[in-house]
């Protein structure tokens, strides 16, 4: 009953067993730590629920499929990617409005991680690593130490 309670607005379920399932499901996949960036990203608005889980999962797996294993013109090989990377190549909308982020394709990302130009890595005001890549239609920031994909952002739109 409590899991239900603190993921079905999430999950999108209607009963505790389907509640259930979907997180043994997730669980089964080794998808929990998407669960919680998913959590993350909905509660600070950076994405909407109505995205659903599934989709979110699906995004993932296919920046594991296409973007893991890329070497930038810096010579990084792309070896993982964060939820925040998730977050930004959904984004907040389709179509561009005032103060809405909108999505950078995984197809845009990776053409950006493949053609574009590697700024040098500085520290953020973290102190992590960040290196800039800039390609004709997005920015993709990666941290240089461990070859993570940070986020990504259109370069074309000024809304942001």
């Amino acid at each position: 009953a409590q899991q239900h309670e603190a993921y079905t607005g999430y999950l999108g379920t209607w009963t505790e067993e389907d509640t259930d399932k979907k997180l043994q499901a997730i669980q089964a996949a080794g998808a929990m730590w998407l669960l919680d960036g998913f959590i993350t990203a909905v509660d600070k608005g950076d994405i909407s629920v109505l995205i659903g889980i599934d989709y979110y999962m699906e995004t993932a797996k296919e920046v594991e499929e296409k973007l893991i294993g890329v070497t930038t013109d810096a010579g990084i090989e792309i070896t993982g990617y964060t939820t925040h990377f998730i977050d930004r190549v959904i984004g907040q909308m389709a179509e561009p409005r005032e103060g809405i982020r909108i999505g950078v394709s995984v197809k845009d990302a990776l053409d950006t991680l493949q053609n574009g130009k590697s700024e040098p890595a500085a520290k953020n005001r973290d102190g992590d690593m960040r290196q800039s890549i800039f390609g004709k239609t997005s920015r993709v920031m990666i941290d240089p130490t461990t070859g993570d994909l940070v986020q990504v952002n259109p370069r074309s739109s000024k809304i942001q």
